[in-house]
């Protein structure tokens, strides 16, 4: 058996306290007006910290409706064109290897086939890359 399991025969016990909890006092120091009155001035000093907090937020040039906008419109064509790029990028780097490769002949059909896909990948990120210039207009026009 393995001595990493527990022993579901022991029971848990509560912690013990190092002082008895008397209730009664308790209820005593949160009617006393001394203990009321800090309780308000800790309230009101949490207040003018988050009223402070909101007052440097509205400072900053925040729009929400940029942010959605960028996730939205801008961030997938950004996704889109940089996978597009590594798969032109990764794709020329084959075909080169290929073309200089001693087992396959460089004229070969599948090497010309594999540039053609290249240029219409670069094609399609060309078209991407205006659509996105676009966006990045409007975008900016707003500021």
């Amino acid at each position: 058996m393995s001595d990493n399991r527990i022993d579901k025969h022991v029971p848990i016990t509560n912690p013990i306290s190092e002082s008895p909890i008397d209730e009664e006092s308790d209820i005593e120091n949160i009617e006393s007006p001394n203990s009321i009155n800090k309780c308000i001035d800790k309230t009101e000093n949490t207040l003018k910290d988050i009223n402070s907090i909101k007052d440097e937020l509205c400072k900053l040039p925040l729009n929400p409706c940029e942010s959605q906008y960028i996730n939205n419109s801008i961030n997938p064509l950004l996704n889109i064109l940089y996978l597009l790029a590594q798969t032109s990028s990764g794709l020329s780097n084959s075909a080169r290897f290929l073309t200089t490769s001693s087992i396959v002949h460089p004229k070969n059909s599948d090497i010309k086939d594999t540039t053609h896909l290249i240029y219409k990948i670069n094609d399609e990120c060309d078209d991407i890359y205006d659509v996105l210039k676009k966006r990045l207009e409007i975008l900016l026009d707003n500021c």
